[in-house]
């Protein structure tokens, strides 16, 4: 009698673990999957959240402007990690080089589950000329020639604002939440190189990551956040062509017959080689035939040279080079766009008797890589060859975004939330992140005329409207606690 009774409770011992381990998956996986919630977990934690990130607004904006006037070019942010260091340091928040001059902190319990914060750190090489009417001549880039004509100041400020709220209610936090501040956004991979050179290596593995980037554009007003699921912005890459005679036809064939045939026939590739339902885009914006051009870069030779009356010396290069980039929104059209724009380039050129050369990982510059202080990782201390990598579309998973549209109503209301913008054409190294963990990218609103906050990302003009920033502080908290 007695060991039937033992045999029963083991039964229902049995039977209790393995439900457990049923309704908990992770502990059998090891991978905590992201949890649709009808309510925002927020509404569980009693902080104001929205209410801190805007008491931090001056030193958001404090911090933005220090890095607008110290604009750098990617792989080389060393200024912009210094400051992100000296803050992080000033709040115990810990931290490691990755991928360097990248920088990852670390706020929570050192338990999973795990998300990562992304900023983006590097400028563009612009001469700046916003409006002194709505941003002050003495706030401008103090390096000619750079400017953070893309808002990555903003975006490392309003991270810092959020590690420190963060490190305030450390002790409300279930896991761990990484801060990423990444290089070399602008044509770099710098998301790559950081999955590439220990991302995927931290302890607690991440789970989730999420990025919110300004968007100085009508359709989101300043304050509002968008985002959607699924494809939010395009794949998009840069080639680079090299067109030139080939030996039996150095005599007869014209070089720049050959690039017109090269740029006609790439206009094809979107209407007659992607789903007319997909949105794809292809364009040259470089032609050089100069003999400086192609001597410097190339080596070029000339076939022949002759003289006009009354004209000076006319040069015909044997050798062209073309610059351009494509863009599209389905993966599937993204990935198979390089084998059919070298053919139909290769065939072109080949028509009119003229090799043809693809890159689509054009070089576009060097950089001296420093080294890093104790336990960083990713090469340092080496000439660093940059090339414009391709980045892949940036995919939002439903669920993340989900979590992301409760945090943004809860906090801001239903009028500050656009939940399904439409997709853009523009590229974004986050498609990197994207396409290793569940992931959202969001909007923040940036566009207000009456601020001079109307010209787009990249322009010379570009202004950011600060007094949004605290929003984007408030995101980042809110997501990481949900």
């Amino acid at each position: 009698d007695f060991r039937g009774k033992r045999h029963d409770v083991n039964v229902v011992m049995r039977l209790i673990v393995v439900v457990f381990f049923l309704a908990s998956p992770s502990l059998v996986t090891g991978v905590v999957e992201p949890v649709s919630h009808s309510v925002s977990r927020l509404r569980d934690v009693d902080v104001d959240v929205a209410a801190e990130a805007e008491s931090l607004s001056d030193y958001v904006v404090a911090i933005r402007r220090e890095l607008h006037q110290k604009p750098e070019l990617m792989w080389g942010e060393f200024v912009t990690s210094a400051v992100v260091k000296r803050e992080l340091d000033l709040i115990n928040v810990p931290y490691e080089d990755i991928a360097s001059p990248g920088v990852v902190g670390r706020v929570g319990t050192g338990f999973g589950p795990a998300v990562l914060l992304r900023a983006d750190m590097d400028a563009l090489p612009v001469f700046e000329k916003s409006d002194p009417a709505f941003f002050p001549a003495h706030l401008r880039s103090q390096t000619p020639g750079v400017m953070h004509a893309c808002g990555h100041d903003g975006h490392v400020a309003m991270l810092l604002g959020a590690a420190k709220l963060l490190k305030r209610h450390e002790g409300l936090l279930n896991g761990t939440v990484y801060l990423a501040f990444q290089p070399a956004e602008e044509g770099g991979a710098g998301a790559r190189t950081m999955l590439e050179s220990g991302l995927l290596e931290l302890r607690p593995p991440i789970n989730v990551a999420f990025a919110i980037h300004n968007w100085p554009y009508p359709s989101t007003k300043s304050g509002v956040i968008g985002t959607r699921s699924g494809v939010i912005m395009a794949g998009s890459a840069a080639f680079e062509i090299l067109v030139q005679q080939e030996p039996e036809t150095k005599d007869t064939a014209d070089v720049v017959v050959c690039v017109a045939s090269v740029i006609t026939a790439l206009q094809t590739f979107t209407s007659r080689s992607t789903d007319p339902l997909d949105s794809a885009l292809i364009t040259v914006a470089v032609v050089d035939t100069s003999s400086s051009g192609n001597n410097s870069n190339h080596g070029g030779s000339f076939s022949h040279q002759f003289t006009l009356p009354g004209a000076s010396d006319v040069a015909y290069s044997s050798t062209a080079r073309l610059l351009g980039q494509f863009h599209c929104t389905d993966v599937y059209t993204f990935a198979n766009a390089f084998g059919k724009i070298e053919t139909i380039a290769t065939l072109a050129g080949h028509t009119h008797g003229c090799s043809v050369t693809v890159d689509f990982e054009p070089e576009v510059g060097t950089t001296r890589v420093s080294g890093g202080s104790g336990g960083a990782r990713g090469v340092s201390g080496v000439t660093r060859s940059i090339k414009r990598a391709h980045y892949p579309p940036t995919v939002n998973d439903p669920s993340v975004v989900e979590s992301v549209i409760k945090v943004a109503t809860e906090m801001f209301g239903a009028n500050s939330v656009a939940p399904d913008v439409d997709p853009v054409m523009p590229g974004e190294d986050f498609g990197f992140f994207a396409q290793t963990w569940p992931s959202a990218m969001a909007w923040l609103g940036t566009y207000s005329p009456e601020k001079g906050a109307v010209f787009p990302l990249h322009s010379a003009r570009y202004v950011l409207d600060e007094d949004v920033l605290h929003v984007g502080v408030a995101m980042h908290v809110g997501v990481a606690m949900e």
